[in-house]
């Protein structure tokens, strides 16, 4: 399996974690819209609070 760039999948890793504090959060703009599907009442409860 070939990764991307020059490191090696776990290493990848590493480095990737290796700055959480530094890390912006993802966002993106605009609105958006979704529809979770829940397969139980009480799962819909939770997710529509």
């Amino acid at each position: 399996m070939e990764s991307e760039g020059d490191f090696p999948p776990r290493e990848a890793s590493r480095a990737a974690v290796s700055n959480v504090a530094g890390l912006r959060p993802f966002t993106i703009a605009g609105s958006l819209e979704c529809e979770p599907a829940t397969q139980t009442p009480g799962l819909a409860d939770l997710f529509c609070q």
